[in-house]
């Protein structure tokens, strides 16, 4: 027999809610705490009906390398002076469950998205849902697209605007190509969708014929920004400040501690997105006591400055949710020479893992597994890993899937290790 465990978890601080479902593999239904059991995903939703707005303040935030080379105190403090209510991190490091706990927030691991509302697992690589009101939600999607090859750093150094689109197509283009496929839908469903993210690539918003001197005498039509346009996604700066002339909102870079390369290039390639039935009301640049800044910390902690904007957002129903992950063993208990097989589902991304511990234990890095490996090794999203029972003692131990090479916990199932338990 397979005993299947499926759960749905929410970060607060310390506290996790959770709802567990035992169930044959294959068959389980999700629920979820504080709502009523939902349907199985519907593909024929096209609408929502809108019952109420409200007004959120999304983040982007590239922390640098943790957020603690300057001061990790301070790198809270400049999403509590931002006023955010909703976070896009970029480069946690490991430290987004510390950042969201000196916050009183809730976190996603695997999407590295922070919120003071409740965050609802969509069960999608490429994006959560935010529950603003009982019931009620908005989308939240965040990115941090490759840093190299750069477009800005080979235009100074020579090379054809052809050869850097060529690399946009290459590398960023197909970073973002699921998101292109998958968040215009939810935006034609009626939901408020938002999309933070170190994009490492500039707008072509900016790069325009009247910007042309200080973007080596040319203009370029940056494609993934383009794309975005297209397909109904608004700059949410560009909308509050549409001149680059006049307001260029650089993000890239102060510097590392206010020191700057002679040779440097200035750059707006961080950026807060909308779509769907919201309105956007301002935005602003947080960075350090600078011409570029309209909200002022010192000192800055970060190589980025900071988009923060605020919208007027129509709140839809929470969608019906798709079955979650799941993971099983082929038995409940083993002799200690056999081979204990865990078979999972809906791993969502590439560095989702399944980690082996004993019974009750709560993952973290003060508490490690004992053995463990990434679910990739198998067929994701669903797949069968082995692993040998021989490293393990005779007790009790749970198999847990978690996300993303950090410690989101998906699902877990319990098994025993004993020199007879298997015969």
């Amino acid at each position: 027999m397979m005993v299947c465990t499926l759960q749905a978890l929410f970060h607060r601080h310390k506290q996790v809610r959770i709802a567990v479902v035992v169930a044959v593999c294959n068959t389980a239904v999700k629920l979820l705490s504080g709502f009523s059991t939902p349907a199985l995903a519907k593909a024929n939703v096209t609408s929502v009906v809108h019952e109420e707005t409200v007004d959120l303040t999304v983040m982007t935030f590239n922390i640098r390398l943790g957020g603690g080379v300057v001061s990790f105190d301070q790198t809270a403090e400049t999403i509590r002076t931002a006023g955010a209510d909703i976070v896009g991190i970029q480069e946690p490091g490991g430290n987004l469950a510390a950042l969201a706990q000196k916050l009183g927030f809730y976190y996603a691991e695997g999407h590295n998205i922070m919120s003071r509302f409740p965050i609802i697992n969509a069960h999608q690589r490429e994006y959560v849902y935010i529950e603003v009101r009982p019931g009620k939600v908005v989308a939240m999607s965040n990115v941090h697209l490759s840093a190299y090859p750069y477009g800005p750093y080979d235009i100074r150094d020579g090379k054809s605007v052809h050869d850097v689109l060529s690399n946009e197509k290459k590398y960023h283009m197909a970073e973002m190509k699921s998101r292109f496929e998958v968040l215009p839908n939810l935006a034609s469903r009626g939901l408020s969708v938002f999309l933070t993210g170190d994009f490492n690539v500039p707008s072509h918003l900016d790069w325009t014929n009247a910007t042309k001197s200080n973007h080596y005498g040319v203009s370029i039509q940056w494609p993934v920004s383009a794309k975005l346009q297209q397909l109904n996604f608004r700059d949410s700066y560009r909308e509050i400040r549409p001149n680059p002339v006049t307001h260029p909102a650089n993000t890239w870079t102060p510097g590392e501690n206010g020191q700057i390369g002679t040779n440097e290039v200035h750059d707006r390639i961080d950026f807060v997105y909308a779509s769907g039935p919201s309105t956007t009301l301002g935005s602003k640049i947080v960075g350090e006591n600078g011409p570029y800044s309209d909200i002022v910390l010192a000192p800055w902690p970060s190589d980025h400055r900071a988009i923060v904007s605020t919208f007027r957002a129509q709140l839809a129903p929470t969608p019906d949710l798709p079955n979650g992950a799941t993971i099983c063993t082929d038995k409940p208990a083993y002799a200690q020479e056999e081979t204990v097989l865990v078979t999972y589902t809906s791993a969502s991304v590439s560095k989702d893992w399944i980690g082996i511990y004993q019974e009750g234990i709560i993952p973290g890095i003060g508490n490690p597994s004992i053995v463990w490996k990434y679910a990739s090794e198998g067929q994701p999203p669903n797949g069968t890993i082995s692993f040998d029972s021989l490293s393990l003692s005779a007790g009790t131990y749970d198999a847990i899937l978690l996300a993303d090479d950090g410690y989101t916990e998906l699902a877990r199932t319990t098994f025993t290790i004993g020199s007879n338990a298997g015969r």
